[in-house]
C-alpha cells in the first residue's frame, strides 16, 4: 500500500512539474488532446481521484493562454473528463463555473454545476452557481428560483438570503450588470492563486464593458425619449465615443432592446446526467 501510494505521488509531482516548464500557446488549446476518463483511471493505477485532480490542475497552469472564446472548447473537455472522473470534484465545478461561464460557453458551464449538483447533495453552492447562472445569462427565472430553493435547502447559514435572491427573480426582468460584477468580484477575492485570479480579472473586465454599454443606453433613451433600435445609434448620438473592448475577444450582442455577453457554442455540450 506505501509503495502504491509514493508511486501515485511521485507520478503526480511528476506531470505537474512537467505541465509548469511546458511552453503554452493559445493557438494550440482548441485542438490539444483531453484523454478519456477510463484511459486516465488506468495511467494512474485505478486512481480516479488523483487523475481528476491532475486535469483540474491542468486548467490552472495552462491559465495564461486561455483568454479567448477558442479556447472554451478545451476547457469544456477537461472538465467533462474531470466529471467523468469525480462527479463530486469541488474545483472541478468552482473553476468550470467562473471561466466557462463568464468566458461565453454558459450551456457547458451550466451542464457540469448540474453533475456537481446532483452528486454533491450535501452542498449549497453548486446550486447557487446554477441559478445564479440561469438568472443571469439565460433569463430562466423559474429554472434558477428552483435551483436556489435547493441551495436554501441545503444551507444553515444562508438559507434566508437564497429564498430571498429566489422570490426577487419573480419582479427581476433584467439581470443587474453591476451585481455580477461584485458577485465576480468577491470570488476573485477570496482565491489564492495568481493565475485564476488572474483569470477572473478579465471576466471582470469584460462585464466592465457590458456596464457601460447598458448605461450608454440608458442615457440615450432618457435623452432621446426612445428605445434604442440599433447600437450605432450611441455613436452617432454622442452619447458614446467607441464601443468597449471585450478582453475575452468575444464581444457583446444586442438582442430584443438589450446588451449581453456574447456566448460561444461547444462541441458535444448536451451530455445526459448519469
Amino acid at each position: 500500500m506505501v509503495r502504491r501510494c509514493a508511486t501515485r505521488y511521485f507520478g503526480f509531482a511528476f506531470s505537474a512539474t512537467n505541465l509548469a516548464s511546458t511552453q503554452r500557446k493559445a493557438t494550440l488549446l482548441a485542438d490539444s488532446v483531453v484523454l478519456p476518463a477510463t484511459f486516465q483511471a488506468v495511467m494512474y493505477l485505478g486512481d480516479r481521484f488523483l487523475a481528476a485532480n491532475i486535469e483540474t490542475t491542468r486548467v490552472l497552469m495552462a491559465g495564461e493562454a486561455i483568454v479567448s472564446g477558442s479556447d472554451q472548447d478545451y476547457l469544456y473537455r477537461i472538465h467533462s473528463v474531470v466529471a467523468d472522473l469525480n462527479k463530486c470534484h469541488e474545483d472541478n465545478y468552482y473553476v468550470a463555473n467562473a471561466l466557462l461561464s463568464w468566458g461565453g460557453n454558459v450551456d457547458a458551464a451550466l451542464d457540469i454545476l448540474r453533475i456537481a449538483t446532483k452528486c454533491r447533495f450535501w452542498d449549497e453552492v453548486p446550486p447557487f452557481f446554477l441559478g445564479y447562472n440561469l438568472y443571469f445569462f439565460k433569463y430562466q427565472h423559474q429554472q434558477a428560483r428552483d435551483a436556489l430553493f435547493v441551495a436554501a435547502e441545503r444551507s444553515a447559514e444562508n438559507a434566508v438570503a437564497f429564498r430571498k435572491f429566489a422570490v426577487m427573480l419573480e419582479v427581476e426582468n433584467i439581470p443587474d450588470a453591476r451585481q455580477a460584477r461584485d458577485y465576480l468580484t468577491v470570488q476573485r477575492e477570496q482565491s489564492r492563486d495568481k493565475t485564476f485570479k488572474d483569470m477572473l480579472g478579465l471576466r471582470i473586465a469584460r462585464l466592465d464593458g457590458l456596464i457601460i454599454l447598458r448605461d450608454a443606453q440608458t442615457k440615450y433613451e432618457r435623452r432621446s425619449g426612445r428605445r434604442l433600435t440599433d447600437p450605432q445609434e450611441l455613436l452617432t448620438s454622442g452619447v458614446l465615443r467607441e464601443f468597449p473592448n471585450d478582453p475575452m475577444q468575444l464581444g457583446y450582442s444586442f438582442s430584443d432592446g438589450l446588451f449581453a455577453l456574447r456566448e460561444v457554442g461547444v462541441r458535444g455540450v448536451k451530455r445526459p446526467i448519469k
